[in-house]
């Protein structure tokens, strides 16, 4: 390790005091008075003996017998690799002597520059750890810029390293304070240039297992939620249909909206037509005291600590005039529906409305949300067209819904250099829809070839459709020994469901071709006294034998037979 040398770092230091192995930097700095330049080199031995010694910068001979150099040390380029964009590395998450995680996110093949964004699938069994690394990686980058998030942090040390821009970064978190090393140079500060832009945690899932974040359109902040939940433990309907026709609209506003839809078009074959209704109760529509009634709603909302009151408490004696003068207006222009007690008006736009138009249809909205927070809107809906015919989000199937739900809410928020989480995207899908998701998704997010998708998923639909040259696998398998990561370094692309379940998944399906084809191999080589092939023959009996498998199925017989066979044929190796 080498000196800083500056006071500050000295200071710095001193809070590891009494902390463990890190008091090390204390007793660095603190004893032997280190300047710029200077090393402590700590040894470690097999009886666990550790010995620290201190060498000045100046002393050329015991540098050099200790073979440092001014490098020594820092973290170097991986190979020489050098990467545009975002693309993360590894992660490690220790808790003392306990290793919860160690993990390589892309095999040393993948290519260094795309003209498509990084996919990197997890795959595994039910309670293996895939949406543990996809919430390890939202606590990170939550925990970077929110002091809260950080006392929260549970294990003592987490390390993430990355490219992004060329330059290698590790961050990490130890016992919950930040380091970040650029290119191996510790910072002292550090500024959002050296970290993702966004990094996006999606589900579709009510118990997804991310740390969830009210929206703040106040704020930018890195780490967003773009869950279901709008609650740390609750959704509503009316809730996501609120939130889907934000998003569509602000896509609009930002000229995003049709290019949105024409891609999704492949998948949906919706029209290039949005229209968003609203509704609101008569008694509510015709007050003569709408405005005090308002601010009654208002005072209800902050008094109950509902989840739109922190929206409600920026309300002011304006904000509530100019609702009021809203309502009145539409009332004045006769632009609603009087239907059964409830009013419903709305806006409607297409591919051929005006930016103007569009600008202003924003500006309406805005009255719609403030409404809705207030719960004078009982329902928002957004509805969309499909071959002229109009359809509700409600209405939509539950495929239809995840897609337009997870996509919209992606390509709202996503910026370059981004890192992208997405949890079980296979949920509700057509088998067709999940063997053509990941090349779907690239074609929707083609322009951010910048950007990294982390995807933790059950689907082996999803394995056979990843491209080897902007794809990455990642297998976790639990023992009892615990996680086992393994990127794999071939590609699964094209591979047959059968070929894909039994080598990648490890599931035997009935009259599998390659599970028969093992067994063959396996029972070949012992009958035919094939020792040369122990090796083989060992591969072929562990593998076989992870399988669960019925106390009367005839493999039990045959895997008994091969561990008999290696056992005869290890006794007769030479010592």
């Amino acid at each position: 390790m080498k000196a800083a040398g500056s006071q500050s770092k000295r200071d710095f230091a001193k809070q590891f005091e009494g902390n463990g192995s890190l008091k090390v930097l204390y007793d660095w700095y603190e004893f032997n008075n280190a300047k710029e330049g200077d090393y402590v080199v700590v040894s470690i031995y097999d009886d666990r003996n550790i010995k620290i010694e201190f060498i000045s910068g100046t002393d050329v001979n015991k540098l050099n017998e200790n073979n440092i150099s001014g490098e020594k040390g820092k973290i170097q380029k991986i190979d020489g690799i050098e990467m545009d964009g975002f693309r993360l590395i590894s992660l490690l998450v220790r808790d003392d002597d306990k290793e919860h995680c160690n993990i390589k996110f892309f095999s040393d093949e993948l290519k260094e520059k795309n003209d498509e964004p990084i996919t990197s699938v997890i795959i595994g069994a039910n309670g293996s750890g895939k949406s543990f690394i996809l919430k390890i990686l939202a606590e990170i980058f939550n925990a970077v810029e929110s002091s809260n998030a950080l006392g929260q942090m549970k294990y003592s040390m987490y390390e993430l390293v990355y490219f992004i821009n060329e330059k290698l970064i590790q961050l990490q978190i130890l016992n919950r304070q930040i380091f970040i090393h650029e290119n191996g140079v510790l910072l002292e500060k550090y500024d959002k240039s050296i970290l993702p832009a966004k990094a996006l945690a999606v589900s579709f899932m009510l118990n997804d297992k991310f740390p969830f974040k009210q929206l703040n359109s106040i704020e930018e902040s890195i780490y967003e939620y773009l869950g279901v939940r709008m609650t740390s433990n609750a959704s509503w309907t009316s809730s996501m249909n609120n939130k889907m026709a934000d998003s569509f609209l602000n896509l609009a506003v930002n000229g995003k909206i049709w290019d949105f839809i024409n891609r999704l078009s492949e998948f949906l074959c919706i029209d290039a037509k949005i229209s968003i209704n609203c509704e609101m109760s008569k008694a509510d529509f015709f007050a003569e005291d709408l405005n005090k009634r308002l601010k009654k709603y208002g005072e209800k909302i902050i008094g109950q600590e509902d989840y739109r009151a922190d929206a409600v408490k920026r309300y002011t004696d304006e904000t509530y005039q100019e609702l009021s003068d809203f309502i009145r207006g539409i009332k004045n222009n006769n632009s609603f529906i009087d239907n059964k007690g409830k009013i419903i008006f709305g806006v409607s736009f297409d591919v051929n409305t005006s930016k103007k138009e569009i600008n202003e249809i924003a500006s309406v909205y805005r009255y719609f949300k403030e409404l809705s927070n207030l719960k004078v809107f009982k329902n928002m809906t957004l509805n969309l067209y499909k071959k002229g015919k109009r359809y509700s989000f409600d209405e939509s199937s539950s495929g239809e819904k995840h897609i337009l739900y997870s996509f919209a809410n992606i390509f709202n928020s996503i910026n370059q250099n981004s890192i992208i989480l997405i949890d079980e995207p296979e949920i509700s899908l057509h088998p067709n829809w999940q063997i053509k998701y990941i090349s779907f998704l690239k074609k929707v997010f083609s322009e951010y070839s910048s950007c990294h998708f982390i995807i933790a998923s059950h689907s082996h639909y999803m394995v056979s459709d990843l491209n080897p040259d902007s794809s990455s696998l990642i297998t976790v398998n639990v023992d009892e020994e615990g996680k086992h990561f393994l990127t794999l370094d071939y590609s699964t692309y094209a591979w047959s469901a059968e070929n894909i379940l039994y080598n990648i998944f490890g599931v035997r399906t009935f009259r599998n071709y390659y599970f028969d084809m093992d067994v063959r191999e396996l029972l070949y080589t012992i009958s035919n006294n094939e020792k040369e092939k122990l090796d083989r023959i060992r591969f072929l009996y562990d593998k076989l034998s992870k399988y669960i498998l019925d106390e009367k199925d005839p493999l039990n017989q045959i895997i008994d037979e091969a561990k008999e066979y290696i056992r005869n044929a290890e006794s007769e190796l030479p010592c």
